[in-house]
């Protein structure tokens, strides 16, 4: 399993390297070289659901009775259910709820005859935002896509994955909590969020994110 994992990781190392050394030999205006690094990223992210797939399958997660801070504890069946539950009331992983692209079906933009499944919500956002951990967990890996990095978090058995980063300030292994600062959005001016479940699925992350009231009714 943890050699199929290298694999993967390595085959799409290589991808993004040899995207990058394409670009290096040309010279873009600034709304070409956003578009480009989009569309990278489209065709080379779809390979964290693998990745998270296979770091689940490896690791023993024990059951605890209490919160804690522990990393064991924040990677646990009970964890699991506490985020479970925080369904609808997370924080917004960036300070703007401006969804450039929603979960699911949508089409390409440079041709609109074409879909694409959307794994997640991009939300748009200045470049060089802060963006920050939606829950406590453990950051489960620091992934390079391309030219930008990609976070994932783990809550229990749930995954938060941020991608389109320029900077990641954590590393594998540590310990944050709801609302700490993982890194910074890159050159796309937008954040991709997502959420794997225990089962394997990708889930629409805006049904877990906290609802901006409207109205005097709600």
């Amino acid at each position: 399993m943890s050699l199929l994992l290298m694999a993967v990781l390595s085959a799409w190392s290589t991808e993004a390297g040899a995207q990058g050394t394409a670009r290096g030999k040309h010279k873009h205006a600034r709304g070409q070289k956003a578009h480009h690094k989009t569309a990278s990223s489209a065709r080379t992210k779809n390979k964290i659901g693998l990745s998270v797939t296979l770091g689940r399958t490896s690791r023993e997660l024990p059951h605890v009775s209490d919160k804690t801070t522990n990393e064991a504890d924040l990677t646990s069946g009970y964890m699991t259910e506490v985020f479970r539950k925080q369904k609808g009331h997370l924080p917004w992983p960036v300070d703007s709820k401006n969804i450039a692209t929603n979960f699911g079906y949508q089409r390409y933009e440079p041709n609109p005859s074409v879909y694409r499944y959307n794994l997640g919500i991009n939300i748009a956002i200045d470049k060089d935002s802060c963006v920050r951990a939606v829950y406590d967990g453990v950051v489960d890996d620091v992934m390079d896509i391309g030219d930008a990095k990609a976070i994932i978090v783990a809550h229990g058995k749930y995954f938060s994955i941020y991608s389109d980063l320029s900077m990641s300030i954590v590393v594998k292994g540590q310990v944050v909590s709801a609302g700490d600062v993982l890194g910074q959005v890159g050159e796309t001016g937008q954040v991709d969020f997502r959420i794997f479940d225990p089962n394997d699925v990708w889930q629409d992350p805006e049904k877990w994110l906290v609802r901006e009231k409207t109205g005097k009714n709600k």
